[in-house]
């Protein structure tokens, strides 16, 4: 056992007194002197004390170069555990060695622990084989090793044996698992002043959880050992070590792997790996080992390129994938590797970094509480009616009415509706429709009365001489809250629709009653309907204080009168409770669809054919029988192109069960679900509503389906087309913006922005930070797809890419210059000089040919006759010359005659024919043709059309059945509602 070193051990044992203050260098040996002990001793510690300030400068201490640093096991290449009843006496020798049984499963032994605290002997093995199957038999799957199997060995200096794998195997207490485990190879590093050698390590870090959380590193060790330490230090020049004649003393220094959590407090600790929840992040790799020379090189290479991040790497560009984790409340953001340059540091990243982190669902940061707020209650599709009686008491009961092809009822039935409201507007009423059916090849411009009775109907007005149904883009009793991912609805209230009776007196007056201590609101909005007479009055009159009561005057006498009128009330919120697994069974299609006796289905679980027992549910798509403006029972619809079952079929579902009250809204009302798992409604309009974030006061139909008088129908009463609901104490989660940034020294981080409405960034991101990525997390966050991401842009740039965009930008002027050139030439009027009504000269345009080469000349055309003079850049006539020496002979030239410098055949001149009329001309010269060469451009720049596929005749034009994938068991909320 060596002695440790401590500040004085050379000092003391050694005599060494060097310090750097005396500044000595060298140790100088003469003639006539003395050799000192501590001078040899002093002259090593010069020696390392200057190289010990020059590695210092190079390298960061605890720097691991010279190779590549180790990797975690557990998680990529999984180690697994087996616990064995037994040992073998040199069991280390086992690490290494393969074992396997008698199925042919085979594996690696990597570590052995032996039986302590209460666990049993284990072995960390690497599975190698699985019971003889490879990867690419899908017959068979390869298994691991079993609880009471025997296992043999091969190990070097053990005698062939065998294990038993232990017998019991459960939850509690495991025969077999995944535990995790680290192996480092061999590297240097500068430690202690000295550059030294670490060899090759390995480290249990849990044998039964590979998902640890721990750092890893090194912890050093200085001591001194003596001869009677080690023997090999006594003199070994001969055969045997001379034991009589110790040698000196050595200063050894190691480093031993260790886990950070079992590191002492004395014990210098250089760490690693940081590895939480079994992904290890390397701390120290090849590109942080530099020391003082680094940050010189750092800060040059900063100052001359910035942050940027190398495009074209082995291992990406940091390119971010986000994936759902096991758990709910997080994500997983998992960032590849790249090369990149921050604050001149080079980061080289050669695998993929996951961060864990928790989305924003926390009760108290991540909620925000308005106090008030405010919601329009609109759901327009009204008729507008002059000459009306009745109608009123259709609101209570929502029963059809019938819809006619000309007033006062006449004109045969074009189809059905329901009325579920009446209001008066600049003396006219909107009578609210809603579940319209028409008759066949009758349409809505067909309507010109409504009702049932001679005192129950209404004669439908022309607005702009056309029968129509006004704001019917409003068709929904679903009124959202200004914001999104609402939670919570403390309360609501509004001046709620009623209708209520009495009986006038013999002087026209009548009370009506609210019947609770709610007052009366809105007077000035109430309708009046004597129900013998079926007249209707709005804006009635009243006397005295209006409160719960309300006493009304000038109506006839002794009559029985309705009115609807409103009050004002603080609304009870409906919950919905799942009800699952309920089973409806001999139930035949109709038209190609399951009808079902349950409104509101959450999830359809199985449609099974009675005769042949298959689950078939595939074939159907479901609808859960939501509608804009009610729900109605549940349905599935047979796909396209899928076959019909033989017979009658068993459907098992899920529904919510509605309570009594007045409306749904928040988490609240879907106790029985998660808050993701809240429905979601797409309206024909084309918006999508989350049904937390609106206030739903649909009625509900029967379980037939087809009325609201039946069991399980639900009738809301509704507060006025555009009236106000408040709603106090809303709780809105609230979204948040993460970034993703990478440090000067190679480390991924996320930094998660402040939950507020709008989110805010990080603002303690330091600036030597490079950003990667950008994620807008939606409040709650749903799912991985819940979310927005921005990539910042950190491209660099090299000189030869520098180059390319000279290039670019140098023939991006040459190309302006010249369309410059052509608008201005464009531009240019040259009128005729001779003759100034005639159209302007033809103007020939530029070309864009710089006369360098023949790149733009048509050379192989026989009609080609230019020459370009590269010289100078121009264009010219082609030409041919040479001299021909010629000399005229009159004696031998007849019938010529010399004219100056030309020769003319002998001729006698007279007019053939003469033309003193100008007429046009014809240009014959092919050398004279006109040419130019120039670009241009399309205007519209494109085109575009629609292809038209035809689909099945059962699909309908509000649902999005046809489209949805085979196989899935998607609900559509659009079903065939034609209302």
């Amino acid at each position: 056992m060596g002695t440790p070193v401590t500040s004085s051990t050379f000092l003391s044992q050694y005599n060494d007194d060097f310090t750097d203050s005396d500044h000595y260098h060298r140790i100088l040996f003469n003639n006539g002197r003395a050799l000192q002990a501590r001078e040899l001793t002093q002259m090593q510690t010069i020696i390392q004390a200057e190289l010990a300030r020059l590695a210092g400068f190079v390298f960061t201490e605890g720097g691991m170069f010279s190779t590549s640093p180790g990797s975690l096991l557990a998680g990529r290449n999984a180690v697994s555990f087996v616990k064995v009843d037994s040992l073998p006496t040199g069991y280390a020798k086992l690490v290494g060695s393969e074992i396997s049984n008698a199925a042919g499963v085979k594996a690696i032994i990597k570590a052995v622990v032996p039986a302590s605290n209460g666990d049993n002997n284990t072995l960390l093995v690497v599975y190698t084989a699985g019971n003889n199957q490879s990867s690419s038999n899908t017959n068979t799957t390869p298994r691991i090793f079993l609880a009471g199997e025997t296992l043999n060995h091969d190990a070097d200096g053990l005698d062939a044996g065998t294990f038993n794998v232990q017998s019991t195997d459960t939850s509690v207490n495991p025969a077999t698992g995944k535990g995790s485990f680290i192996e480092v190879p061999q590297f240097n590093t500068f430690v202690a002043g000295h550059l030294i050698l670490v060899e090759k390590q390995s480290l249990v870090i849990s044998k039964y959880d590979p998902n640890p959380t721990d750092t890893i590193g090194f912890v050093l060790k200085q001591e001194v050992i003596s001869a009677t330490d080690d023997i090999a230090l006594y003199d070994n020049s001969g055969s045997t070590p001379n034991l009589t004649s110790p040698g000196a003393d050595r200063y050894k220094i190691t480093l031993t792997l260790k886990k950070g959590s079992e590191a002492d407090s004395d014990e210098t600790f250089y760490q690693v790996y940081d590895i939480v929840r079994g992904i290890a992040r390397n701390i120290r790799n090849q590109d942080n080992l530099l020391g003082e020379l680094g940050a010189i090189m750092n800060n040059r290479t900063n100052d001359i390129s910035g942050n940027f991040i190398v495009q074209k790497t082995p291992f990406g560009k940091f390119n971010l994938e986000i994936q759902d984790d096991s758990d709910d409340n997080y994500l997983l953001y998992k960032v590849n590797g790249g090369i990149a340059f921050v604050a001149g540091n080079r980061i080289e990243r050669s695998e993929q970094t996951t961060l864990r982190i928790k989305k924003p669902r926390d009760l108290t940061q991540d909620r925000e509480t308005v106090a008030t707020e405010f919601a329009a209650a609109r759901y327009g599709n009204y008729f507008i009616a002059t000459t009306i009686k009745g109608l009123v008491n259709e609101i209570d009961t929502l029963g059809q009415v019938n819809m006619y092809a000309a007033i006062n009822r006449g004109g045969g039935t074009v189809g059905t509706c329901r009325i579920r409201h009446i209001d008066e507007f600049d003396g006219t009423f909107r009578i609210h429709v809603f579940d319209l059916s028409f008759n066949s090849g009758k349409s809505i411009g067909d309507v010109l009365s409504i009702g049932d009775a001679a005192d129950n109907y209404a004669n439908i007005d022309k607005v702009n001489d056309v029968i129509d149904l006004h704001d019917r883009a409003e068709n929904s009793l679903l009124f959202p809250l200004p914001g999104v991912r609402v939670d919570t609805v403390q309360s609501i209230s509004c001046n709620i629709g009623k209708l209520y009776t009495a009986t006038s007196n013999a002087s026209g007056n009548a009370t009506f009653s609210t019947g609770n201590s709610n007052i009366f609101a809105d007077m000035e909005q109430a309708i009046i309907e004597t129900d013998s007479s079926g007249n209707l009055e709005s804006s009635p009159s009243t006397t005295g204080t209006i409160n719960s009561s309300v006493e009304v005057t000038g109506q006839p006498t002794s009559s029985a009168l309705t009115m609807l009128g409103y009050e004002a009330a603080t609304l009870t919120r409906k919950t919905k409770t799942l009800r699952t697994a309920r089973v409806q069974s001999g139930l035949s299609l109709s038209n190609r669809k399951i009808t079902l006796d349950r409104a509101d289905v959450y999830k359809i679980t199985s449609i099974v054919d009675d005769t042949t027992s298959e689950d078939i549910t595939y074939r159907f798509v479901g609808d859960n029988g939501q509608r804009p403006d009610y729900y109605t029972v549940g349905s599935a619809k047979l796909r396209h192109g899928q076959a019909s079952p033989s017979g009658t079929v068993t459907v098992t579902y899920d529904f919510f069960e509605h309570s009594a009250g007045d409306y749904f809204v928040g988490s609240a009302s879907y106790p029985d679900v998660d808050y993701e798992d809240i429905p979601t409604v797409s309206l024909p309009n084309g918006k999508f509503y989350r049904l937390s974030d609106v206030v739903d006061m649909r009625p509900v139909k029967d379980q037939t389906g087809s009325n609201f008088s039946g069991t399980g129908a639900i009738i809301e009463n509704l507060p006025r087309n555009g009236a106000i609901l408040t709603c106090t104490d809303v709780k809105y989660w609230e979204g948040r913006v993460d970034t993703i940034v990478i440090t000067a020294e190679g480390q991924i981080k996320n930094f998660q922005g402040l939950t507020e409405r709008p989110p805010v960034t990080a603002r303690n991101i330091p600036k030597r930070d490079m950003l990667l990525h950008q994620i807008k997390l939606n409040p709650y966050v749903i799912s991985k797809d819940d979310l927005r991401h921005v990539r910042f842009n950190n491209k660099g740039y090299k000189m030869t890419d520098i180059q390319g965009i000279e290039r670019r930008v140098k023939n991006l002027e040459t190309t302006t210059t010249l369309t410059l050139a052509e608008i201005d030439n464009l531009k240019t009027s040259i009128p005729d000089p001779n003759d100034a009504t005639l159209p302007d000269r033809v103007k020939l345009g530029l070309t864009g040919d710089a006369f360098r080469n023949n790149l733009q000349s048509m050379v192989y055309d026989p009609d080609y006759r230019a020459k370009i003079r590269r010289d100078a850049g121009t264009l010219q006539p082609i030409k041919f010359q040479r001299q021909v020496p010629l000399h005229y002979d009159s004696d031998q030239s007849e019938h010529t005659v010399i004219k100056g410098s030309s020769i003319w055949p002998k001729y006698d001149e007279e007019v053939y024919i003469t033309q003193d009329i100008a007429s046009s001309y014809t240009q014959v010269n092919q050398f004279e043709l006109s040419r130019s060469i120039g670009s241009g451009f399309m205007e519209p720049n494109l085109d575009t059309w629609q292809i038209r596929q035809e689909v099945d005749e059962a699909y309908q034009v509000q649902s999005e059945e046809s489209f949805i994938p085979i196989g899935s068991k998607q609900m559509s909320s659009q079903g065939d509602n034609t209302g």
